[in-house]
């Protein structure tokens, strides 16, 4: 069964959007004002709070969950 295993943040779930439109760290970090660090720093909590080994994994579960 997937749960998330903590609630996203609010930059953790705009991440996962972006993530799920397939857009790059790089990418994600221009449209959301941020460094690439930051961006791969939210993906990294994304995929570690659903549970994910990688980007299609995380957005597979999120969609399991109804959190896209």
């Amino acid at each position: 069964k997937i749960q998330l295993l903590d609630p996203l943040t609010k930059r953790e779930q705009e991440t996962l959007e972006w993530m799920a439109k397939g857009f790059s760290s790089k990418a994600i970090g221009k449209y959301m004002f941020i460094s690439q660090k930051t961006v791969e720093l939210h993906r990294y909590n994304v995929l570690s709070k659903l549970g994910a080994l990688n980007g299609v994994n995380a957005i597979y579960n999120a969609c399991k969950l109804g959190l896209i």
